[in-house]
């Protein structure tokens, strides 16, 4: 049997937090594996109590993330997330899991998510979302990938993301928010998601996690499925929406 862990460092409204985990308990999990749930509670010991006592650690600190018309994000909360993130690295790493599958706390997937991202056979892969990333502007929607970096570090989105509507597997320079990632990437020790201080921009800790895994294995590339998107509850809009009738027709569709 094949392992795979599920995983994601956790701060967030125990509303969202329980419709995550449904959308984790339709999952339809391939015949030959098995999965395990393990959370990093950060500052969030109220959502315990949705868990099993060996399905997550409380990873205690005095930073805070503020929400205004979108997430404000500091160098500091990048910084603890690196440390969640690599201790799941770690984690996997010493228990032998076969996979992470990584998935932020609030993504809502397809009960076929899973079972996709391992028929596409690839070190990593992530599964696309859309997201209105400023709530003032809900009609400009980004993808969670990115292109590549320049010559200083610095990321570079995508000027036409338009392909990504269109199914299919893409390459790309990373992605976050729902990624199946390979023992052949983690089982590196050298492999983590920590800034790069000679690097701009590399307190984003997928962009750190990118760099290190071209360093380290030069010949990986990293993949976006965009076969059936999940859905990112990113604004209390979408969260209402989703509670108002779109998780029913979510229920027969996906």
């Amino acid at each position: 049997m094949k392992k795979i862990m599920i995983t994601a460092p956790v701060h967030q409204d125990a509303k969202i937090f329980k419709e995550y985990l449904w959308s984790l308990n339709r999952l339809i999990i391939p015949n030959g594996y098995i999965v395990d749930k393990y959370f990093y509670l950060h500052n969030a010991d109220n959502l315990k109590k949705f868990l099993q006592p060996n399905e997550y650690e409380v990873f205690k600190d005095d930073t805070k993330v503020e929400h205004t018309n979108t997430h404000i994000w500091t160098q500091n909360n990048f910084t603890v997330v690196s440390k969640m993130r690599t201790k799941a690295l770690e984690r996997a790493r010493e228990l032998k899991y076969d996979y992470i599958f990584s998935v932020d706390s609030d993504t809502i997937l397809c009960k076929t998510t899973l079972q996709e991202l391992i028929e596409d056979n690839l070190p990593f892969v992530s599964k696309l979302h859309w997201t209105p990333w400023d709530s003032n502007h809900p009609e400009i929607l980004g993808p969670n990938c990115y292109d590549g970096r320049n010559s200083q570090g610095q990321i570079i989105f995508f000027k036409s993301p338009e392909k990504y509507k269109i199914p299919g597997i893409y390459e790309v320079g990373s992605a976050g928010g729902c990624n199946l990632i390979s023992s052949k990437i983690f089982n590196h020790p050298e492999i983590n998601y920590y800034p790069i201080p000679i690097l701009r921009s590399s307190f984003w800790e997928d962009f750190a996690f990118a760099t290190r895994c071209k360093s380290v294995i030069p010949e990986i590339k990293f993949y976006i499925d965009t076969n059936n998107p999940v859905k990112h509850l990113y604004h209390k809009i979408d969260f209402d929406n989703w509670i108002k009738g779109e998780k029913e027709k979510w229920e027969k569709e996906f």
